[in-house]
């Protein structure tokens, strides 16, 4: 008998532990957006009415992933971080000297108050997370001193999966980027009014394309998550003229590639694709603006909605988060619902991977130009690739982003910091010492400023990231080939 129950006991518990190792080995990502509240809507248990109310939803969601067993490796937070009515700027400890408190609604705001928040709730749980925060259409530029922490539109890589952001600016709305109705709500750090809206999107749709096309070129077949604020489905709530050119750039490849586009910003019910629990299933045909008309198209892809983190109207129902966690067969979608619960769906995979699959990126530039191209996707530099020392130099911030890296600036000691997985790097203005993981490394030329803009040499930086550099001297180009 007893060798029976010992017998029963020795075999639960082996399952057991098989069930815990395989689902550590299952990569999750936390998606949300809206981090944003309206007075009006925000519950009296909030007294201070201010975007602090979105902390508490935040950190109650992510709880509930944790308890769930979730392995949170990233963490997409989709835009709108500072619009707010009035009491959130008093509670602001940076820069408050310019947010004035007549306004309604405070377009461009430094988002970095919402950030320690978010950061905070995060942490509580997955202190190892990493977070990307996605432009919405009241946040600040991404390239004012303001939007740095905002995560640039375009590819970021991991191991098992690709985040591809498309920031507000380069994917917008009518307003306020487009002939902004109200130019005396922009306030330092937002964004100007966008004279040709239609060109823009329609090259942010190109470089999109170029770079999933290149995905399958190189055979490169990680799922794809595109997070965009915007929706690309027309509804009263939303009208974006632009989203065919978007949607026809992903349908062609969403054949042959796992993608899942998100979107927040439409503060509806949970009706018309509205709310926080919106799952729509791959081969549906939507509604899609296409200037100023709507056409139907069938989606090759899964298109869902965030969740809400904010209160706002029609919203608060549905506050809400969506976990996907990806395995080699499928991607398991949790939605968490404040006060509602859970629900689930399942996407099957097109590539299910042997193993983990890992693509390999290609960044090329050529000496005397401001074009950094990375798998067809080409960024535009403030200062173009020189020569110094015959060393070959790049603005740093491009290098760094180009590389995956995550990068912070320390204005005290005029150091750069940049980490990507385990490796964690730094380089101080006018230094000839470079640090990677603490160990000391010695530049042949100094980070520097030419123009205002720090230059490093390209070398060092992309090896202390294990690329591999190649120099063409017939093409004065340099070539870095990384994985990952």
């Amino acid at each position: 008998m007893k060798k029976t129950i010992f017998s029963i006991f020795v075999t639960f518990l082996s399952i057991l532990i098989l069930f815990v190792n395989v689902y550590a080995d299952t990569t999750s990502i936390f998606f949300a957006s809206d981090y944003q509240f309206h007075e009006e809507y925000t519950p009296d248990m909030y007294t201070d009415a201010s975007i602090t109310s979105c902390q508490p939803v935040l950190k109650d969601l992510v709880g509930q992933a944790k308890a769930d067993g979730k392995n949170i490796e990233t963490v997409v937070i989709g835009g709108d971080y500072t619009q707010n009515d009035g009491n959130r700027d008093m509670n602001d400890f940076i820069d408050t000297d310019i947010f004035g408190t007549s306004l309604e609604y405070y377009y461009g705001n430094n988002p970095a108050f919402s950030f320690t928040q978010i950061k905070s709730a995060v942490e509580a749980y997955y202190p190892k997370a990493r977070n990307i925060y996605v432009q919405g259409n009241h946040d600040p530029d991404t390239d004012t001193s303001s939007g740095y922490l905002l995560d640039k539109t375009g590819p970021i890589e991991f191991d098992e999966y690709t985040i591809y952001v498309l920031n507000d600016q380069d994917f917008m709305g009518e307003i306020p980027r487009v002939n902004n109705p109200n130019p005396e709500n922009l306030v330092p750090g937002s964004i100007k009014t966008i004279l040709n809206p239609t060109e823009k999107v329609m090259q942010t749709a190109a470089n999109l394309e170029a770079y999933l096309k290149n995905r399958l070129e190189t055979n490169d077949l990680r799922p794809v998550f595109i997070c965009s604020h915007q929706p690309i489905h027309d509804n009263e709530n939303n009208r974006n003229r632009y989203s065919y050119y978007i949607v026809n750039a992903i349908n062609t490849y969403a054949e042959k590639l796992d993608i899942i586009f998100f979107f927040g910003h439409t503060h509806l019910g949970i009706d018309d694709l509205g709310g926080g629990v919106t799952f729509v299933k791959k081969g549906t045909t939507l509604r899609i603006p296409k200037e100023l008309n709507s056409v139907s198209v069938t989606l090759n892809f899964t298109y869902m909605n965030y969740g809400f983190l904010g209160y706002y109207s029609g919203t608060n129902e549905f506050l809400s988060a969506t976990v996907v966690d990806i395995t080699d067969t499928e991607f398991n979608v949790t939605k968490y619902i404040i006060g509602n619960g859970t629900e689930k769906y399942k996407v099957d995979r097109i590539n299910p991977p042997a193993g983990k699959v890992i693509g390999k990126n290609v960044i090329t530039i050529k000496i005397g130009s401001n074009i950094l191209d990375k798998n067809g996707n080409q960024t535009t530099l403030d200062v173009p690739a020189q020569t110094i020392n015959d060393r070959t130099m790049l603005p740093m911030r491009a290098i760094f982003e180009a590389l995956g890296a995550n990068v912070t600036w320390d204005n005290l000691t005029q150091t750069a910091k940049a980490s990507k997985g385990d490796i964690k790097v730094s380089i101080q203005i006018g230094s000839s010492i470079i640090y990677k993981n603490d160990v000391k490394k010695r530049l042949d030329v100094p980070a520097q400023l030419v123009n205002d803009r720090t230059l490093v040499p390209v070398r060092a930086i992309a090896e202390c990231f294990e690329a591999d550099v190649q120099w063409d001297e017939a093409t004065e180009t340099v070539t870095i080939t990384m994985i990952g």
